[in-house]
């Protein structure tokens, strides 16, 4: 049986603005203040998850409602929901795209550190071990230089990629975050969805009215539907 909240029963409007155009029947679920052993949670507290490892935990009844709304409110409230899908795919997609480019810019200063040091390598004087090759230049500070400045492309090289890397995968998280996200924002803003947020934003005060705690839009699975008006 389904439950109508107060002010709804007998009016052929819009739970929502009153508008009796282009109206809608959007189904819900609450949840009774009534508690028994069932398939929903009570609530999400620390004591609730522990009460899941005793073995006693107390759940509330599901109610299933339905509401009037019309099309408006619901275009109103995709609107709303959009731009704030919107605004965190954007800001997802920008930290991508900022990272990318850090990736990027790191990683040609690891190219430059690499063809300075290649350069480095084919300029050095070819070294023997024979004593009287060593001997025709026996000013070492020229090596000494060498290898300052290899040690110097050497760390220029770790640094660029100590940022790269780290800079790399974080664009890729973010991208397929946002690619989840696009994801989730078509579900989310699916017209069944978004009558459901309209009718439970419309009710949500009158349903508390009746004894209901949670109001929640969607269909939940598991509880049992109240058969009779809760006081």
């Amino acid at each position: 049986m389904e439950l109508q909240p107060p002010g709804a029963i007998g009016r052929d409007v819009c739970a929502r603005c009153g508008s009796a155009e282009n109206l809608e029947p959007f189904d819900y679920h609450a949840y009774a203040r009534r508690t028994h052993y069932a398939e929903l949670p009570r609530g999400w507290r620390l004591a609730e998850f522990a009460k899941l490892f005793q073995g006693r935990t107390v759940y509330h009844q599901l109610v299933q409602l339905s509401v009037l709304i019309c099309s408006r409110c619901v275009w109103q409230m995709r609107c709303r929901r959009a731009f704030l899908w919107a605004l965190g795919i954007g800001l997802l997609a920008a930290v991508a795209i900022l990272a990318w480019n850090g990736y990027r810019k790191f990683m040609q200063d690891f190219t430059q550190a690499q063809q300075a040091m290649e350069q480095l390598e084919r300029t050095r004087p070819p070294s023997s071990p024979r004593k009287e090759l060593q001997a025709l230049d026996p000013d070492r500070r020229r090596s000494r230089i060498f290898d300052e400045r290899e040690a110097q492309l050497q760390r220029a090289k770790d640094r660029a990629l100590l940022f790269a890397l780290p800079l790399r995968a974080g664009s890729l998280v973010a991208m397929v975050l946002a690619g989840l996200a696009v994801a989730g924002a078509l579900w989310d803003l699916r017209w069944e969805r978004m009558g459901q947020r309209a009718a439970v934003a419309a009710v949500r005060t009158q349903c508390r009215r009746l004894g209901l705690k949670y109001v929640y839009p969607g269909h939940l699975p598991g509880g049992q539907p109240c058969s009779q008006p809760l006081p």
